[in-house]
């Protein structure tokens, strides 16, 4: 290497006792090499790193196995953004069933558990698809090892209507070997497969994928890389760095339970020979197989252990710095993992940003399983929207213009950013002054909305009903006051009030029937034509079916007001005027 010599100035040299006592100046001078030249790439550390794809799964499937932070890490990345899910935009009942009947066949939460953790862990997923043309459904899925996946990018084909990329299974060697045997059990399954298929067995033992059959997610960086980079490998030297310490302190702790014993024989004065050493030798190996043997040798024998008693180096510095780096590279901080750090406020603007991120991943995991799951399923059952148009003149959109009915998930675990207490009782407070619909309030809620509606309708009327203790005040008043005749003999007992409130509930019950068939009734009767006679005919009609005891309607005073509210019934076939005119007959009936 080429060398400089810079001169710095002048040095005075001072000569001690026995010479002449005088300064000597000489010239002194640095020599100068240009600086090395540096490459992160170049990193001794990288050596340990495996390039290889293979080796590279094989390890961070260690590390997700047995490093207890990275594996909690991946473990929180898979189970927060699921929950339990249903399918909604869908109206017919019978193409909502057969989605959900897909969901059913191939395990579908199961199956989004596993891609998940492959794809947080890996980085890649590619999910192999079995379709049944006979029945229009995908009867399984597998996830296939990444290891054995090859990708062939083919870039500037977007234009051209071809898949950009092709993928390929390159079959292990215990598969092929298995494939290959002479067992008849497995040369009948061969038999089976077509006839392509088992030519790739034959020959190369590499098989080519439909894109169509194949879910693929990658985790890439940049958008020209054709293979995934997975998380864990940002903190890979971290790792090894960690295992090193690990092993440091295990080769430490080894030393500190298996001292090395030194014995020494002789001294300066009684040195001990060859024949010595060996007969001591032999004695101390007996005495180590024997616990109970006594010893007894003389003076000039000592024995020193020599084990790791303190030795032990403090390495919590290095361990917490590299804790901090793989929670860092792992989007976690300790208040997740642990439960402690930083205050509330922190940790709660932690896990919010953590649950934004789980967003997206879930919007990606919904968009795929949409695109290669549910619209196959849609095309082969012809599962379209249909248009009023194409109802009233039976013509059919060209296909390219045609919308395929596509279900979308509902996760019961919504992971609402601002779903907190304040957002939550303004909305209660809009529900209960009737500006929002009861939809809206479960949506918010997370609760399932038919699961509501169901249970709602079962306690109707029971002790839990909130109007129970109501109606249970209001007949004792009445009761109380001769209004309401209580049952004989048990006027003022509780068995008395249920079966009055049982009595009321079955009234109001029943006069509910006789108005949504009353309803229907003049519903049907709308819906046709009527001319000046029959229409003034139905006014009557209606008049007096107002007037009748089923509905305890008095036809006198403001006669010719209902006359007119009847009139403008039939004229603008309106049923809700019928029913505004019947709710405030009940408000006057309470009214009385």
């Amino acid at each position: 290497m080429a060398q400089s010599k810079i001169p710095i100035g002048k040095v005075a040299t001072w000569y001690g006792a026995g010479r002449d006592k005088s300064l000597s100046v000489q010239a002194a001078q640095l020599t100068y090499y240009p600086p090395r030249w540096f490459s992160p790439l170049l990193s001794f550390v990288h050596f340990y790193v495996p390039w290889d794809r293979a080796t590279l799964y094989q390890w961070i499937r260690y590390f997700d196995t047995w490093h207890p932070v990275v594996g909690a890490a991946l473990d929180i990345h898979t189970q927060m953004p699921l929950s339990r899910f249903s399918l909604r935009g869908v109206s017919d009942p019978s193409i909502a069933r057969v989605y959900e009947q897909q969901l059913e066949e191939i395990r579908a939460f199961l199956l989004m558990y596993d891609q998940l953790s492959e794809w947080w862990s890996i980085g890649e997923v590619f999910t192999l698809l079995y379709w049944d043309d006979s029945v229009g459904l995908f009867v399984d899925a597998e996830i296939l090892m990444p290891e054995y996946v090859e990708i062939k990018s083919l870039p500037f084909l977007g234009s051209v209507g071809v898949n950009k990329e092709l993928y390929y299974l390159k079959l292990d060697t215990f598969t092929q070997e298995v494939l290959e045997s002479d067992d008849p059990d497995i040369q009948e399954i061969v038999s089976k497969l077509p006839a392509d298929l088992q030519e790739a067995l034959s020959s190369s033992g590499v098989l080519k994928i439909d894109p169509n059959l194949l879910m693929v997610m990658l985790k890439r960086r940049h958008s020209y890389q054709n293979r995934s980079q997975p998380i864990v490998l940002r903190v890979m030297k971290e790792l090894i760095y960690e295992s090193k310490l690990v092993e440091a302190m295990y080769t430490i702790a080894e030393r500190h339970v298996n001292p090395k014993e030194i014995w020494k024989i002789g001294n300066d004065n009684f040195p001990a020979d060859d024949q010595v050493l060996s007969a001591y030798e032999q004695l101390i190996r007996q005495a180590e197989n024997q616990p109970l043997f006594t010893l007894v040798v003389p003076h000039v024998v000592s024995l020193d252990i020599v084990g790791a008693t303190g030795r032990f180096p403090n390495l919590s510095n290095e361990l917490d710095w590299v804790e901090k780096r793989i929670l860092t590279a792992m989007l976690l901080n300790k208040a997740v993992v642990h439960g402690e750090g930083p205050n509330f406020a922190t940790a709660s603007v932690a896990t919010r940003t953590l649950l934004m991120r789980y967003q997206e991943i879930r919007a990606m995991l919904e968009d795929e399983w949409i695109n290669k799951i549910f619209l196959p399923i849609a095309l082969k059952h012809n599962f379209f929207e249909v248009t009023q148009a194409e109802l009233e003149h039976g013509v059919r959109r060209p296909f390219s213009e045609r919308r395929p009915i596509l279900p979308q998930f509902d996760w019961q675990y919504k992971m609402r950013l601002l779903d907190d207490a304040s957002f939550r009782d303004r909305i209660i407070e809009l529900y209960k002054a009737g500006k929002i619909p009861l939809k809206i309030l479960t949506d918010v809620l997370g609760i399932d909305y038919q699961y509501l509606k169901d249970w709602k309708e079962i306690e109707e009327g029971s002790k839990v009903d909130p109007l129970y203790e109501e109606w249970r005040k209001h007949v004792i008043e009445k009761s109380l006051a001769g209004i309401v005749p209580a049952p004989k003999g048990v006027k003022s007992s509780i068995e008395s009030e249920k079966k009055t409130i049982k009595e009321i509930l079955e009234e109001a019950d029943k006069k509910h029937n006789i108005f949504s068939k009353f309803f229907k009734r003049k519903e049907e009767k709308l819906k046709k034509p009527l001319s000046s006679e029959e229409k003034e005919a139905e006014v009557k009609k209606t008049l007096d079916e107002l007037g009748s005891k089923e509905f305890g309607w008095p036809t006198r005073g403001g006669l010719l007001r209902k006359l007119r509210i009847a009139e403008e019934i039939f004229k603008n076939g309106n049923l809700d005027l019928l029913k505004v005119l019947l709710t405030l007959r009940e408000k006057e009936e309470n009214n009385e």
